[in-house]
Formats: structure tokens, sequence, C-alpha cells
């Protein structure tokens, strides 16, 4: 009897916690979607090897898949060719698409070299000065917010990053449109 007490109490207290860790995360994600993300209106910009400065378009629609200094980013740049599916499928004439990483310092000089060695055909934008996490306080709770689709005025309307699911996918072409 005494086991089956310490059971149903220690059952409880999973349900509990489980249900502020969710309760929490809805409040994050309500926060994260209804403030706008600010982004700077230029970035470095690596694209078939070349590196520029770069203009940030406006665009109707915007996908961002941000890439942080506490994420590895030798790890992400070895497989960054699974971003390409993306370009494949995105009219990037009406819909702006930004991979960004924002390296520490000590590892920003070999985050280019990296990226520039990969000569992509798409364009990888470096915030070095790490002027998007520092602005936008809600988007860095949660890894989870650091791939969205944004509208014209900046407001986060999906977040998730499409390429790691068939539903987030299907959510994301719907956005697009």
């Amino acid at each position: 009897m005494k086991y089956v007490i310490r059971y149903l109490v220690f059952i409880s207290l999973l349900i509990t916690v489980s249900s502020c860790t969710e309760f929490g995360m809805r409040h994050n994600m309500k926060d994260f979607m209804s403030t706008p993300i600010y982004m700077p209106d230029s970035m470095l910009s690596i694209q078939s090897g070349d590196v520029i400065k770069d203009k940030i378009k406006q665009s109707r629609r915007t996908v961002v898949l941000y890439n942080d200094s506490l994420e590895c980013s030798s790890c992400i740049i070895n497989h960054i060719d699974e971003y390409e599916d993306i370009f494949k499928v995105v009219d990037t004439t009406d819909i702006n698409i930004l991979i960004i990483f924002s390296p520490k310092k000590s590892e920003y000089k070999i985050l280019l070299e990296k990226i520039q060695d990969r000569a992509l055909s798409f364009p990888i934008y470096v915030d070095s000065l790490e002027s998007i996490r520092i602005n936008n306080p809600t988007m860095c709770k949660d890894r989870l917010f650091n791939s969205f689709v944004m509208d014209e005025n900046n407001c986060p309307i999906l977040v998730g990053n499409p390429l790691t699911g068939e539903q987030l996918w299907e959510l994301f072409l719907r956005a697009l449109d």
C-alpha cells in the first residue's frame, strides 16, 4: 500500500510538471508569434564562395533559418545541402529565404572559411554583430523559435524547421501562399 501511494504521488507530480511545461511553451509561443522580429538592414552574405555585404530585401514572406552561437555551426554546415530543398520549391522573387549564422567571435573566421569552401548556390548570411539575438529576446528563449516564416510586417506566422517532418513541410508550403 505504501508503494501504491508513492507511485500515485509520483504520477501526480509528473502530470503537474508536464502541464506546467506545456503551459510555459504555449505562453512562449504566444509571445513569439505576437512580436515583430527585428532583422538588420544588411548582413554578410556568402554565395558561390563570394563574400559580400548584402542588403536584406523586404518581401511578402520571409523564411528564417537561424543558427545561433549555441549550436554546432560545423555540424549544420556539413548538412547545409538539405536547405537546397527549400530553394527548389520557393519562388525567391516573392519570398525571401534567410539562412543565418550568428557565430561566436572565436569561430567567426573558421565559419566564413567553411561556408566559402562549400561554394553553395544559395546565400548564407552571417550576423557577425549578433544583432538578431540581441534585438529578439523572445526568439532566443527556445531553439524551436530559430526557424520560422514571417509575414510582410516581420511577424511570425509559422514556427518550426520545415525540413524536420512531412506535416510541417505541408504547413510551410501553405504559409507561403
